[in-house]
């Protein structure tokens, strides 16, 4: 599986652990992730750009999303997709 910029803790899904770092970061330059947008400053961007990718890089069943979604005709997905 790619890992998935939105995976902060790397364990393989986008969730909750990974929504209170972006939150312990917001207003904040990191450097890096979670400034997803790379405007040097941790925001309303990043947050949906987490949110776009929420448990989307292994679902619950151990499935990778990514290539499920890819297999998805929807806009939505192929754009979830590509950035996870």
């Amino acid at each position: 599986m790619t890992p998935c910029h939105a995976d902060l803790e790397g364990d393989g899904n986008v969730g909750i652990v990974d929504f209170l770092d972006l939150l312990a970061a917001w207003g904040t330059d990191p450097g890096g992730p979670p400034d997803f947008d790379g405007d040097g400053d941790v925001g309303i961007t990043d947050f949906l750009a987490l949110l776009a990718n929420w448990a989307r890089a292994r679902d619950f069943d151990g499935t990778d999303r990514q290539t499920a979604d890819a297999n998805d005709a929807g806009p939505a997905a192929r754009l979830a997709s590509s950035t996870c």
